[in-house]
């Protein structure tokens, strides 16, 4: 089934609000995934909105300017982001969507950090085109905002400055005006394909230069990943529109080809053999595992 994919974030009418250094700082638990340990850590701190208004909306969330507060009161730009289901849960009303797809989001953050990890590695190795490529994810976080009434939950990171991008998205476009920019975006898209044996995907990729923000991954299965995640369909409306470009040959990934029937069986052989031996890689299987056993023990949401 085709699912509704992630549009472009664009900007809010002009809010009437400005700064509003009166809101009250309220409480807030902070879940961040920690690629590197495998690990969700878990502590507490202080929010302030910044505005009651939405900057920007995409297609599934709306994005609220706020400050991250500390013990001496430093503040932190941040952006807040909400399900369109869960605004007004900032004004009292009972939040809608499952506490499960904030976490989704921000583990399909720290899956695109991990790979963007390992693709900054192997440009520094490569040399030549691919040399000083390089390309991150800001921090994403989960919060629950305990002040307010019922769970309410929303997402958390850092405000990107500066001229903000969207090189592809999860249906296969990408933006041909930002030449140099997009096919970076396109070459790190197709490594996540390749490095993960054809099994995830990380798109939709946007920020600001080479720090990017709320990535999707598709899975070849399409289970996991949220609601933007389009499966083996994804799969195919990228490498429709993709074009193997120099930073692909520097990297030394194989040429996009159609799998027969063979390849594909022992492709999927090859992921359960992997998945039993509970390997590292970024499977469908381990995800789900991560999230689910988190969400049951910690957050306590069955």
């Amino acid at each position: 089934m085709w699912r509704a994919g992630k549009q472009p974030m664009r900007a809010a009418a002009a809010s009437t609000a400005d700064a509003t250094p009166e809101a009250t700082p309220e409480r807030v638990v902070r879940y961040t995934y920690l690629a590197h340990e495998e690990r969700w850590d878990i502590d507490h701190g202080m929010l302030q909105l910044s505005e009651t208004e939405p900057f920007a909306r995409g297609g599934m969330r709306a994005s609220f300017k706020a400050h991250e507060l500390d013990d001496t009161g430093a503040r932190t730009p941040s952006v807040l982001k909400l399900f369109h289901a869960d605004v007004t849960a900032l004004a009292g009303a009972a939040p809608l969507t499952d506490a499960r797809e904030y976490f989704q989001e921000a583990m399909c953050s720290s899956v695109g950090e991990s790979y963007s990890q390992e693709f900054n590695r192997d440009c520094a190795r490569a040399g030549g085109v691919a040399r000083g490529v390089a390309v991150s994810f800001v921090p994403c976080s989960v919060v629950e905002l305990v002040d307010r009434p019922g769970r309410v939950f929303a997402t958390l990171e850092p405000l990107l400055e500066g001229s903000f991008l969207k090189l592809n998205d999860n249906d296969g476009h990408a933006d041909e005006d930002a030449a140099s920019s997009s096919e970076t975006a396109q070459a790190f898209t197709y490594y996540t394909y390749v490095r993960s044996n054809q099994l995830l995907m990380v798109c939709d990729i946007q920020g600001v230069g080479g720090a990017f923000t709320d990535p999707q991954v598709h899975s070849f299965d399409g289970e996991g990943f949220g609601a933007g995640n389009n499966g083996a369909e994804g799969f195919n409306r990228f490498l429709r529109s993709f074009a193997y470009n120099a930073l692909c040959e520097a990297l030394n990934l194989p040429k996009p080809h159609q799998e027969s029937d063979e390849e594909m069986a022992r492709r999927l052989q090859e992921h359960e053999v992997q998945t039993a031996k509970e390997d590292n890689a970024w499977t469908t299987h381990r995800y789900q595992s991560e999230l689910q056993n988190f969400m049951r023990e910690t957050v306590r949401l069955s």
